[in-house]
């Protein structure tokens, strides 16, 4: 996991969150434009679909952590095989647009080319 945020902030997420793999810290930014990463605008990052989106996670009982650093910025999701080739792509077009963890683990799981 590739964020912006500040290493500290990082080192904190991960232990409140059990990550149990490396997280890396990038404020330049520069991983997020290699991967085309782009801002969003105010109406993609505060409209109804993202607060709905958050209103659910909540009613799960997910902690709101708060608009922390930049809430513009999109992220995205990527798997990368050992030889550094992009196997999956996802560019975020809004806080809550996640690709679906099955398509995530099918990436994953499939065969280098």
């Amino acid at each position: 996991m590739i964020s912006f945020a500040q290493r500290r902030a990082m080192e904190h997420y991960a232990r409140d969150m059990r990550i149990p793999f490396p997280l890396l810290s990038d404020p330049e930014r520069a991983a997020y434009r290699a991967y085309g990463l782009r801002k969003g605008g105010l109406w993609s990052i505060f409209g109804p679909k993202t607060v709905w989106e958050y209103v659910k996670l909540i009613a799960r009982g997910r902690l709101f952590r708060g608009i922390e650093a930049d809430p513009f910025q999109l992220g995205g999701d990527f798997v990368i095989d050992g030889t550094g080739i992009v196997r999956f792509a996802h560019r975020s077009e809004d806080p809550a647009d996640r690709p679906a963890m099955d398509r995530l683990l099918q990436a994953v799981r499939s065969p280098a080319r």
